[in-house]
């Protein structure tokens, strides 16, 4: 009635209550129908309920009666009485997992099942096993044991691996701890003790490393670590360990520390690289010091790259072998390639190995070099021994239990072929009285076992029965991972009749050896007595009936040094390693000294003990000699190079003295009443004298040349004022001698190129002067052409053609010999070195391109000269073929380059009212440069170092950033990657007097967007700027400024000695005002001269002196300072080597640029205005008003206070405001403005 109850009440639970599957199914024709299905089931089934109502339980569960369920429900639905269904495992086409079901009758007759799914509870338990079992397996492997301690019962266990770390029988072996205990030395045993105790106390786990001494004696060396576990009173009731054997671990590392520090000390070359990246991973210190890099380097390097003979897939597959498992090591011969560039022979033993799961070769390399030298030399000889080693009779062999390789002439040898040796046993072919003792000998190799002699003479049947004696050499050997023996066989039956034959060889090498004056001898090492040939006793001098010969009596021929280095070779020799091979000094009695070249090699008994040392000697004195009388003549041919460029540099000086007389006339001459055509001709005497001292100096090019000293420095240059400097320059010197002067340009030519302008004006300038003055009548004609172009990289042909004398046929070859000329009456009458021409033809070839020439006699020459140039298309080509007579250069290219100059200030519009931070520390660079950013329209702000930009970027944002290369505290480059590091992304561009490739490159590297050189040309810089600042700011407060330039006036000197004005100029952006200005801040700024490079050189300020050099290169270029701009480069550059030359030009010149530029100080100090207060006032406050606002004081503003204050100009605060204006301190400035109004006031 109960049960009746209770099935009631659970079929009266909604069954979509229960947290379990549920399904209720009712009995019809011969099936289970399902009549309810609860929603947890319809999941766990993936099966709609409705689908499923009325449905047999045999077509929705095809598997069901496989199950067994079926019958359970069967036995159900008959008894009425309810039945567990443990688990099984259930599966269909449709699903599969485990089950669990509870089969309940209920009162209606339907049966309900309760089942749950046990899938996930059974993969969790197969998942625990599986990894139960590969720790265990994982213990086992790496030999860690685990042991508990029941500190209630006292009762210890171990694992399986503790019983075999202390030697003990699972079995039958029962621990304690006291036993545990006891396998170590009383001392581990109290310290062990004591960690146990104090790591109960504190609760705390304790680690021990400890030797154990096991029953058997044998020793291992094991890592413990345990900890106590607590009961719910805190009090310790268990202590769980385990223990790891680290016994093989101590004794590789122990290895590991001796293999390491013979291979540091060891004399061969020692490499490691992993076979993956075949990358070094390891050079020991000899092959550092032979190959000449550092670990460092090599680590970053492969075999292939000291291998000059060798690619990467010739060397894989050298190496292939090793890589598949069919070869351990591997001997050869190879080159090996210093990092000076000179190569070495060695003798490579390469073995493959695997340390920490890693494939890696280990390379023992043996400079061979000089034994290759003498295999060279002695190759004659040798090709005899090795004629009668190639034609041996030599058998091979290796066997297992039958043969597994056998060659030809073993075969042969025998009679057999090499199929029937592969098939049959190496005792086999024995003399039937030695069969057992072979066979047994055979089983003893295939063991392992090695024998201390390893050849002897054996009776060898053939094929056919005939009986051969072999004289046969064997070794045990591991061949595919087994035992196995490998020899060599010499059938010496007919020897015999040979020994007469060898006799007479002998005699024959004998002679020989006497021939070639090579000594041979024999030191008996035991005994100490030395053998020798009668050549030895020639070659030291000594008589034959001397005492018996000992090691000590041939040592006191030599000098100390000497011996040691012999014993040195000596014992590395006995000791197996490297070779004998010494040149030595001797002091023969009544004899001049001879150097000797010895060779040896070691001989071994039975035992494998060195007994026997053989060598030759042979006499290498006049080879010697000869070598140093080459290293003489080497040294006496460098003094007469240095004689002849030390009397070129002085010569070059001697000239230049006069001439600065010239330029000094030349300036007096041009403050005198001149009409203007005297005052035009003297501009270009100046120019060309200018052009003349370049010449001069360049006299240097020579002797830089000659000791490859001279440097090409490549810039961008504009080829039309090339150009027209050629045509203003020698046009009227053609016309003065009646000649036609013309320039013919293709108009594939560009316009802007990258090169040496410098260098290739010095070039055509000496073939235009040779034109004009060896032409009496007709013309001279220089064509510009393009001939090849590829990338941003264009061919240019310059050609110069004149109607002169020419070069007759027999005196073209000596056209370009220096200091000569074709014909030694064109030196007396028309003059010149003969240098010309040389330097020429070497300068084209520097810069990569060539001098050539044709000639007809007394029909002229031409020369033309092809460089290839880099080219800026940007700027264009000339725009049709151009031809430009002696007139000089057409108004159409004038008229191009207006035209050119207004387009891209034009578009200077369209970036203005963007902010702009200027990051420079020379003042003249911030007044020009601010100049330069303040006409285009930009607001700007100014910074004098690197980290001052840094800082301001993190709180203020700018369009732009003109940054210079070179600063204090911190410079261009870092600033630019401490910039970006921070994520500003805004557009840099670099500005530098440096203009070598690299130096752009590591700007864009650093991070930078662009690259401007100093001196800044105006228009490169509207360009840069309007290419990288986008136009995304408010432009209302600039749409009303004038779309012209912006450039004040001045009046400067017609010319100033040592500048061209018109470079000056251009620089400054055509602004008189402004350039006025930069030169009287160039005056103040260096007007004590070298004073300051010097006092860093005597203070050894070597950087602080390429500062002072480096900011002079960047501000001489910008005013036109040309020859002091070419020093301070030369100096740049040669700043080690020939810095103390370099001074003395570089002092005089800036002395002579500061005498010139004293005059625009006289002027500035002459004119003074008188005081006007009012205005005087209104320009004060118009100035601070300014300041307050953080404007910019225009030059302008400047000039006008100083007009108004008339004597004010005199009074410190005018000073120290000035100086406060120029150098930005804005703060200081409106305090001095302060004390000039107190100044006015206190007049008033």
């Amino acid at each position: 009635m109960l049960r009746k109850q209770k099935k009631a009440t659970i079929y009266q639970i909604p069954i979509n209550s229960l947290p379990l599957n549920v399904a209720v199914y009712r009995y019809v024709d011969d099936d289970f129908v399902f009549v309810d299905f609860n929603k947890r089931a319809e999941i766990t089934e993936n099966i709609n309920k409705d689908a499923l109502l009325g449905k047999k339980l045999c077509d929705v569960f095809p598997a069901v009666k496989e199950f067994g369920l079926y019958e359970v429900l069967l036995r159900v639905q008959k008894s009425g009485v309810d039945e567990s269904f443990e688990r099984g495992f259930y599966q269909d086409y449709r699903i599969s997992g485990w089950r669990k079901n509870e089969i309940i009758s209920l009162p209606n007759g339907d049966i309900m099942v309760i089942y749950e799914d046990l899938t996930k509870i059974k993969q969790i338990e197969q998942e625990n096993s599986k990894h139960k079992k590969q720790l265990e397996e994982a213990h086992k492997s790496v030999r860690l044991g685990s042991w508990t301690w029941d500190m209630r019962t006292n009762v210890i266990e171990w694992s399986d691996e503790v019983f075999h770390i202390f030697g003990e029988n699972v079995q039958s072996f029962r621990p304690t701890l006291d036993k545990f205990l006891s396998y170590s030395n009383k001392e581990d045993q109290e310290k062990l003790r004591g960690l146990i105790e104090n790591s109960i106390k504190a609760k705390e786990p304790y680690q021990f490393e400890r030797k154990i001494i096991r029953e058997d004696g044998s020793v291992r060396f094991v890592q413990e670590r345990a900890s106590a576990h607590y009961d719910d009173l805190g009090e310790a009731e268990m202590m769980i360990g385990t223990m790891l054997d680290v016994t093989e671990y101590k004794t590789v590392t122990n290895q590991l520390q001796s293999l390491g520090m013979i291979l540091d000390n060891s004399l061969n070359e020692i490499y490691i690289f992993d076979a993956k990246t075949l990358n070094f991973s390891y050079v020991n210190q000899a092959a550092q010091k032979n190959i000449g890099y550092s670990l460092e380097e090599l680590q970053a390097m492969t075999p292939v790259d000291i291998k000059p003979y060798h690619t990467m897939e010739s060397f894989l597959s050298l190496v292939e072998p090793m890589l598949r498992g069919f070869k351990n090591t591997l001997s050869f011969e190879t080159t090996h390639r210093r990092k000076d560039g000179s190569d070495y022979f060695v003798e490579i033993k390469l073995q493959i190995m695997e340390v920490n799961n890693k494939k890696r070769f280990v390379v023992i390399a043996d400079d061979v070099t000089k034994r290759k030298e003498a295999q060279f030399e002695l190759i004659n000889s040798e090709l005899k021994f090795r004629n009668i080693a190639e034609n041996s009779l030599m058998g091979i062999f290796i066997y297992g239990e039958e043969y597994l390789y056998v060659n030809d002439a073993f075969a042969s040898t025998l009679g057999f072929s090499k199929e029937e040796l592969y098939h049959m046993k190496p005792w086999e072919v024995a003399e039937t009285i030695n069969f057992e003792k072979l066979k047994e000998v055979v089983e003893e190799r295939l063991q392992g076992k090695e024998f201390s002699k390893t050849y002897n003479d054996m009776r060898m049947l053939t094929k056919n029965g005939d009986v051969k004696i072999m004289h046969v050499s064997t070794k045990t050997i591991k061949y595919r991972d087994k035992f196995a023996g490998m020899g060599t066989v010499i059938d010496i039956t007919s020897m015999k009749g040979y020994e007469e034959q060898l006799k007479t060889l002998t005699i024959r090498l004998s002679l020989a050896t006497q021939a070639a004056s090579i000594g041979v001898w024999e030191w008996d090492i035991k005994a100490d007595t030395l053998k020798w040939d009668e050549q030895m006793y020639n070659l030291y001098g000594i008589s034959k009936d001397q005492n018996e010969m000992s090691y000590e009596t041939w040592s006191r021929a030599l000098d100390s040094s000497d011996i040691a280095k012999s014993e040195l070779q000596l014992q590395n020799l006995i000791k197996g390693e490297g070779e004998y091979n010494l040149q030595f000094w001797i002091s023969p009695p009544n004899h001049e000294k001879r150097f000797i070249q010895a060779m040896g090699a070691i001989e071994h008994n039975e035992l494998g003990e060195a007994h026997k040392f053989v060598g030759v000697n042979w006499d290498i004195t006049k080879q010697k000699l000869y070598e140093r009388e080459l290293e003489s003549a080497k040294k006496r041919a460098e003094t007469a190079n240095m004689a002849k460029s030390n009397f070129l540099a002085n010569m070059s000086h001697e000239i230049r003295t006069p001439m600065n007389a010239i330029f000094g006339m030349i300036q007096l001459a041009q403050t005198l009443p001149l009409s203007p055509e005297l005052q035009d001709y003297l501009g270009k005497i100046d120019k060309s004298s200018n052009l003349l001292l370049h010449i001069i100096n360049d006299i240097l090019d020579f002797s830089k040349i000659e000791a490859n000293k001279l440097d090409i420095v490549n810039s961008q240059f504009n080829l039309n004022e090339t150009i027209e400097q050629f045509s203003s320059l020698y046009g009227a010197q053609a016309k003065a001698k009646g000649l036609e002067f013309a320039i013919h340009v293709s108009k594939e030519v560009p316009v802007r190129l990258l090169g040496d302008n410098l260098r290739l004006t010095q070039i055509l300038n000496n073939l235009i002067a040779n034109a004009i003055k060896f032409t009496k009548s007709g013309s001279i004609e220089i064509f510009i052409a393009c001939v090849g172009k590829s990338g941003d990289k264009v061919a240019l042909k310059f050609s110069v053609k004149d109607s002169g004398l020419g070069i007759a046929l027999k005196d073209q070859k000596k056209l370009f010999n220096m200091f000569t000329q074709a014909d030694e009456s064109i030196t007396r009458r028309y003059g010149g070195t003969g240098l010309g021409l040389s330097i020429s033809k070497r300068l084209a070839e520097l810069m990569g391109g060539t001098l050539e020439f044709s000639s007809e006699y007394k029909k002229g020459i031409m020369f033309e000269v092809t460089i290839e140039f880099g080219y800026v298309e940007a700027n264009g080509y000339f725009n049709e073929n151009s031809s430009l007579r002696d007139e000089g250069l057409t108004e159409k290219l004038k008229n191009n380059r207006e035209r050119e100059r207004r387009r891209v200030l034009a578009s200077a519009k369209s970036i203005r009212g963007a902010s702009v931070l200027l990051v420079e520390d020379n003042d003249v660079n911030i007044q020009v440069q601010t100049e330069f950013l303040v006409q285009m329209g930009l607001k700007v702000t100014i910074v004098t170092d690197g980290l001052q930009a840094v800082e301001l970027l993190k709180t203020k944002r700018f369009d732009g950033i003109l940054m210079d290369y070179q600063m204090p505290v911190m410079d261009g480059i870092e600033a630019t990657k401490a910039i970006r590091r921070s994520g500003n992304e805004t557009p840099i561009i670099a500005m530098t007097a440096a203009a070598m490739q690299s130096d752009k490159e590591n700007c864009l590297l650093a991070g930078m967007n662009d690259y401007v050189s100093k001196p800044i040309d105006f228009l490169k810089m509207v360009q840069v700027l309007t290419k990288w600042i986008e136009p995304n700011f408010k432009r209302d407060e600039f749409e009303t400024m004038d779309a012209k330039e912006i450039l004040p006036h001045a009046t400067l000197p017609q010319s100033i000695d040592a500048i061209d004005m018109e470079e000056g100029l251009r620089n400054s952006a055509q602004s008189p005002t402004l350039y006025h200005n930069v030169l009287l801040r160039f005056f103040y700024d260096y007007s004590k001269g070298c004073k300051p490079l010097r006092e860093s050189l005597s203070n050894k300020d070597v950087d602080g002196a390429k500062r002072w050099i480096h900011t002079l290169k960047g501000l001489s270029a910008t005013i036109g300072a040309v020859k002091l701009n070419s020093i301070v480069r030369d100096m740049e550059l040669e700043l080690k080597n020939r810095f103390d030359v370099a001074l003395d030009a570089l002092c005089e010149e800036l002395q002579r640029l500061n005498a010139s530029l004293a005059s625009l100080v006289e002027v500035k100090n002459v004119v003074k205005s008188s005081y006007n207060y009012e205005l005087a006032l209104k320009q004060l406050n118009f100035i601070s008003e300014k300041l307050k606002n953080s404007q910019l004081v225009e030059q302008e503003d400047s000039d006008k206070l100083h007009d108004a204050l008339g004597s004010h100009v005199e009074t410190t605060p005018w000073t120290s405001l000035q100086n406060a204006l120029e150098n930005f301190e804005y703060d200081k400035a409106q305090v001095e403005i302060g004390k000039l109004m107190e100044l006015m006031e206190g007049e008033t």
